[in-house]
């Protein structure tokens, strides 16, 4: 399910139906519209994209004096479980108000009409409004981080409500507010037993998931603890759903171990390097914003099979948000150390990392260099979120833009954790930014866009405040990440399967980067001259990068920048409507001074 309002005079209403039928119809769902009328005479009126529409049941709640819209509808589901944004309209006042929670995976957006003001949780539907041309904020984002800065979209003429954040709006007001709804501060003490409330809230959030829900298995920490849960339930009725990498994949084996141990289904999904050109020519269908990462090939493929295994249920439990809450007191510590390396000489990694062309090689040179060159120009927290180092080799960001990012994540998150340990801020910049703009991204809009909800436990915003309120001595107890979590996951299986070493859900790429569909793809969408994104890079260093993915093995940094190219060109390819947008100023005016390391 999607959504979008409408506010403003009656002479909008019909472009602002007409576009969202469109939309409906390119998506497959049909849409249902409700209208109100506010006290100043404006319109208001609320449109549901669904695939299977439910007779309105639960969409409004209404009284004399107000109107409250859940933006997103699922079966069994209480608003309050929901994480989801909510509308409330004060039909009096003529105010509008729009609550993002802290970690929802939903981006709000809004744009202003000749007529009025949309909103839409989907960036797609705007170009069917108005004319649009692309934010380079969003564009260097993408190319730096893979993921679109707080507050911020694709699209100039658009804005987006940060998470955390209310927007507010009445025509007696002025111009609208934002504010934060989270604060750090506000944040009750932590609870003096943690493993029990961990254990008590998370079996109350999984007992009341349909019967026969799938669930996301890798096997690991968060995956498995919610399979244990489950299964002390008694809800032997889930299936759990693993991708396996290779008939020699350990984890893949692990993961069927410990579900026999648990009692439960496990349905495997086996990797296929072939499936990936079908998953960039779907990506305009399947997400509704641009991001990337070297994942979103595997896990694409996972979420279409889920489609099918969640049956009657429509619901699909992801473990996703664990590792901000619970799970980045070694990644920080690794930070502070390399910031502890005096400025000037993580200036001339970074100058060697250039010159010298390491992010050509996978080498643990290459690994060094890259972090060191990453922490060489922008703020810690910055660092660790960048995907790769290629910022004046494959593109540059110009100095105003930086600093226009900078304070974009300053005002849009950093801002509701002051007062907290640096930790506790960095797990609220992953919960409340990159999580829900780039790791559950992968997973939420293919699933509710055919009536599936997508449940994150760890993103819901009880958990989210609690994990944020725990000291690190908790969560990083012995040197141990996500300690809470691990210790009441020995409590149902063998302690070793507990305590192993992580490996992350992808691969080594170069298989993939090898398939004739992605070179067509790269060659056709990617280097087209069409392709407005190259005004944004260094497009002869693109073109050899491409070229290069056929037959050679990049670090990781290099393929990260290719996934994040290839499905932001997609996207912007595959959407059936919108003006052409403006390019990015010539680029030798942006590189002036800029030394070439082609």
């Amino acid at each position: 399910m999607f959504f979008s309002a409408y506010v403003g005079t009656d002479a909008g209403l019909p472009l602002w139906r007409e576009a969202l039928t469109q939309h409906a119809r390119y998506l497959g769902l049909q849409v249902r519209i409700e209208g109100r009328r506010l006290g100043d005479r404006r319109a208001l009126s609320l449109g549901w994209l669904e695939y299977s529409p439910a007779a309105g049941r639960g969409r409004l709640q209404e009284t004399e004096q107000q109107v409250v819209a859940a933006t997103l509808l699922f079966d069994g589901v209480a608003p309050d479980e929901a994480n989801v944004a909510t509308l409330t309209a004060s039909l009096v006042r003529a105010e509008i108000r729009v609550a993002v929670p802290p970690a929802s995976l939903q981006q709000v957006c809004y744009g202003r009409t000749p007529h009025g003001y949309v909103f839409a949780d989907d960036l797609r539907l705007f170009p069917r409004l108005m004319n649009v041309d692309l934010d380079e904020r969003a564009v260097y984002a993408l190319l730096r981080y893979g993921v679109i800065a707080p507050g911020v979209t694709l699209y100039k003429q658009v804005k987006r409500i940060p998470n955390g954040h209310e927007r507010r709006r009445s025509r007696a007001a002025g111009e609208p507010v934002c504010t934060g709804t989270f604060h750090w501060n506000d944040l009750p003490d932590a609870d003096p037993h943690p493993d029990r409330w961990v254990a008590k809230t998370l079996d109350g959030l999984l007992a009341r998931v349909p019967a026969s829900a799938v669930l996301f298995f890798s096997g690991g920490v968060d995956s498995a603890l919610m399979a244990a849960r489950l299964s002390r339930l008694g809800r032997k009725d889930v299936r759990l759903l693993n991708y396996c990498f290779s008939p020699q994949d350990e984890e893949g084996r692990l993961a069927l171990r410990i579900a026999a141990r648990l009692g439960l289904e496990c349905h495997q999904v086996h990797h296929d390097a072939r499936t990936a050109g079908a998953v960039l020519a779907r990506v305009g269908k399947d997400y509704s914003f641009p991001f990337g990462d070297l994942s979103v090939f595997p896990t694409n493929v996972l979420v279409h099979e889920a489609r099918a295994l969640a049956g009657e249920s429509r619901t699909v439990i992801d473990g996703t948000g664990a590792d901000g809450a619970f799970d980045l007191g070694a990644r920080y510590r690794k930070w502070q150390l390399l910031y502890g390396v005096p400025r000037p000489l993580r200036r001339w990694a970074e100058a060697a990392y250039r010159g010298l062309q390491l992010w050509k090689y996978q080498s643990p040179l290459e690994r060094a260099g890259r972090l060191l060159s990453r922490s060489a120009r922008m703020p810690l927290f910055h660092a660790a979120v960048t995907q790769n180092a290629l910022e004046r080799i494959a593109y540059t960001i110009p100095d105003e833009v930086q600093a226009a990012l900078e304070q974009a994540v300053a005002t849009g998150v950093e801002v509701l954790s002051t007062g907290a340990d640096a930790q506790t801020r960095l797990s609220l910049l992953e919960l409340m930014w990159a999580t829900p703009g780039q790791a559950a991204a992968k997973t939420f809009d293919p699933l509710r866009a055919r009536g599936i909800h997508p449940f994150h436990p760890f993103l819901q915003p009880s958990i989210v405040s609690f994990s944020s309120s725990l000291s690190w001595e908790v969560k990083y107890a012995a040197g141990q990440d996500k300690a809470l979590l691990k210790r009441l996951l020995a409590r149902d299986i063998p302690p070793e399967w507990v305590y192993r070493p992580k490996i992350g859900f992808t691969r080594p790429p170069r298989a993939t980067f090898a398939q004739a569909s992605v070179q067509e793809f790269l060659h056709e969408v990617v280097l087209s001259p069409h392709n407005v994104l190259l005004d944004y890079c260094r497009p002869e260093m693109v073109r050899r990068l491409v070229e290069r993915s056929r037959h050679h093995t990049f670090g990781d940094g290099v393929y990260s920048f290719l996934c994040v190219l290839m499905v932001t060109s997609g996207w912007l390819r595959q959407l059936p409507s919108g003006p052409e947008r403006s390019p990015a100023a010539p680029l030798a005016s942006r590189l002036q001074g800029v030394p070439d390391t082609v």
